[in-house]
């Protein structure tokens, strides 16, 4: 153990320390006495030599303690500070232990925005900025009040401006999605009510923005061992499993070659991929990539993550294998829900008017969403989308060509809405299929009659293509 830390820790020898989370170089233990959890300990030993002459001089536990004290005087819950240590550039902050607690995560999901935006509100009219506001820095106790946590990333300011509202504000939208009107009742007192519209809209533009920043964080850690991912290195291949799958790569990529060799289990043959079902995973092996491109297996993996992070359904993430030679192979969890258009031509017709418009209207509201999350999926057919039956639900498949950039431009839109019109089988009625895009603009806030005119102009010229159980089906408009 370092002797900075161990001499910090030794400042409460009647506690027994339990570690809670240990990083490269700040650990935070929990301090029990008499079988009860007492105080938490947030220790810090800074390396390099920038990091540790500020450790020194203004440590980031000190500036914590600060906001503590600070935010407790003003009203807003926060632990208590029962003491702060430096010993050099390595320092200690001890605070009073919430318990019992849970985290806001915890709760009913439909509870966890109010309690977001509540708490941003109170810190603004407060006086207070925070740049770090997320679900994992709230804590509720046993009366249902919340508490917020780990402050050293808030700041005071002696004017609280709309740049101040917007940027935090968006932080919580972003991770809990909330319409317009529902926004404006927390910005009385922010802002004035002439200016209410015009800062919604800039809070869900940040917010696209804060998401994004969000998800391209959780996938360049994915990529790599990390909070989410653990890496196995061979002779012969890398690879990345997700969290903590119990996994043998090694017999479940047996088992796939198996399969394609005997003709098994296998759902999709091309000289590109090969697909293949084992055990409860689903195994999607890739030709070789182009020498100084990324593996095709990669490409899905980051496009899976790039759905999965903005809670946009699909098979659960599994693993990645990158061989020597640039083949690879994506690993997932498999999804025993039917293919949409072999569903809608098998099954369509024992659906009621009703449940036929709520796939449709259901699905709309899915892509409207994803396109404003400037999510395009180039691939957006019928084929590469799983129906839950019962919800219904949708998950997304084929993933090595999902993008999340800018927005998204009309050209692309209706290219993405046209792939996705000829890969439904002609008897899905054109009411039908303006309920779908009734439910896309309403997501979007496009005008639904002229994109139905639009989408349907550049479909009547295109063949209409999909999958049976049979084989393919090639369908015309007239």
């Amino acid at each position: 153990m370092d002797l900075k830390r161990e001499s910090l820790i030794g400042l409460y020898p009647e506690h027994r320390w339990e570690i809670v989370q240990a990083q490269a170089h700040r650990e935070v233990y929990r301090l029990v006495c008499n079988g009860e959890i007492d105080l938490y300990a947030k220790v810090n030993i800074p390396s390099g030599i920038f990091s540790r002459i500020r450790g020194v001089f203004n440590p980031n536990t000190l500036h914590e303690a600060r906001m503590l004290k600070n935010m407790h005087a003003s009203g807003i819950p926060v632990p208590g500070v029962e003491g702060h240590y430096r010993k050099g550039s390595a320092s200690m902050l001890i605070t009073e232990a919430i318990e019992p607690s849970r985290h806001l995560y915890e709760i009913p999901a439909g509870l966890q925005p109010s309690v977001m935006m509540d708490m941003a509100r109170g810190l603004l009219l407060q006086g207070f900025f925070f740049t770090d506001m997320h679900p994992g820095n709230i804590i509720i106790d046993p009366f249902g009040m919340p508490w917020l946590l780990d402050v050293y990333e808030a700041k005071e300011v002696r004017r609280i401006t709309p740049r101040h509202v917007v940027a935090l504000f968006a932080q919580v939208i972003s991770q809990y999605p909330m319409d317009g009107e529902k926004i404006s009742t927390y910005l009385p007192g922010l802002c004035p009510k002439a200016g209410q519209s015009s800062m919604v809209r800039k809070i869900q533009t940040r917010a696209v923005d804060e998401k994004k920043r969000f998800v391209k964080r959780r996938i360049k850690s994915c990529i790599r061992a990390g909070s989410f991912t653990r890496r196995i290195d061979t002779r012969d291949y890398k690879a990345i499993v997700f969290k903590d799958s119990p996994i043998d790569i090694d017999q479940i990529m047996s088992g796939h070659w198996e399969n394609i060799q005997q003709k098994k289990g296998v759902l999709k043959y091309q000289a590109k991929t090969q697909l293949s079902v084992v055990d409860e995973y689903c195994v999607k092996s890739y030709r070789s990539s182009r020498r100084f491109t990324t593996p095709y297996a990669m490409r899905s993996w980051k496009g899976l993550l790039t759905l999965y992070f903005n809670g946009i359904s699909v098979a659960g993430p599994v693993a990645i294998i990158v061989y020597k030679d640039q083949t690879s192979a994506l690993i997932t969890r498999i999804l025993e829900y039917p293919d949409l258009d072999r569903y809608i031509f098998h099954a369509y017709a024992s659906l009621d008017q009703r449940q036929r418009f709520f796939i449709a209207s259901g699905l709309g509201k899915t892509i409207g969403r994803m396109h404003n999350l400037h999510i395009l999926h180039y691939d957006l057919k019928a084929c590469n989308i799983k129906v839950e039956k019962d919800t219904p639900g949708f998950y997304f498949l084929d993933t090595d060509r999902v993008v999340q950039s800018g927005p998204i431009s009309g050209r692309l839109k209706l290219r993405n809405l046209v792939q996705l019109n000829t890969s439904i089988p002609l008897r899905v009625s054109r009411s039908e299929r303006m309920t779908f895009i009734r439910a896309y603009a309403d997501e979007t806030k496009d005008a639904p009659r002229a994109t139905f005119r639009k989408v349907w102009m550049s479909s009547k010229d295109k063949g209409i293509v999909y999958c049976t159980d049979q084989g393919d089906c090639f369908e015309e408009w007239s």
